[in-house]
């Protein structure tokens, strides 16, 4: 009997010490981690911001300025069952189809390391940093605040959970600097499945 009292209590003094380390090791993931993006680094003049700085259609988990006004927003929308890419893709264009003075420059789809995504790129009016509300059919911009033509790219990768997204917003005027930035952050994007992520 002495025998099986022992080896319990062995067991019992592994639990004590492997359950906290497990416990520790959880909480050390970040937001963006256990999203399932293990690498996003954008240029070292954009700044780490408040999450929820910017309103966005789900949770934020991440977000970022840069220069010249330009923003960065990681967030976790809605599931699409049953839609992939393509489909979001269409989604999104029929969507924002109805704002004022929009013009979409370019909608494709794209892999990240194996993942479809839905890359849509479009001008509409804003501040920059976000595109204007226009709940009244024109665009109408915070208080102290001025309109102009506002590039937003958009990366959206549907999962059986939730959709994943990644926007970022900038003046037009500047698609010469932020153009290249955007695809340097894409091209350096590692996704992973948050599922299947270790602790």
């Amino acid at each position: 009997m002495s025998r099986y009292v022992h080896r319990a209590a062995g067991l019992f003094r592994f639990a004590l010490i492997a359950v906290p380390f497990a416990i520790c090791g959880c909480t050390n993931r970040t937001p963006l981690d256990r999203a399932g993006i293990s690498e996003l680094n954008p240029p070292t003049s954009w700044k780490r911001v408040d999450s929820k700085r910017f309103l966005v259609p789900g949770t934020a988990l991440a977000s970022w300025t840069g220069p010249d006004g330009a923003s960065l927003v990681v967030f976790r929308g809605l599931p699409a069952p049953r839609v992939n890419a393509s489909g979001l893709l269409k989604e999104q264009t029929v969507r924002l189809e109805n704002l004022p003075e929009m013009r979409i420059v370019n909608a494709t789809t794209i892999k990240l390391a194996g993942i479809d995504a839905a890359k849509l790129t479009m001008v509409a009016p804003g501040t920059g940093d976000s595109l204007a509300a226009t709940g009244l059919g024109k665009a109408t911009p915070l208080e102290g605040k001025s309109l102009m033509p506002t590039r937003r790219t958009s990366l959206g990768i549907p999962r059986e959970a939730d959709t994943l997204w990644l926007v970022w917003h900038y003046p037009e005027a500047m698609e010469s600097k932020f153009g290249p930035q955007i695809d340097d952050m894409i091209r350096g994007l590692a996704i992973h499945n948050p599922a299947s992520s270790s602790y």
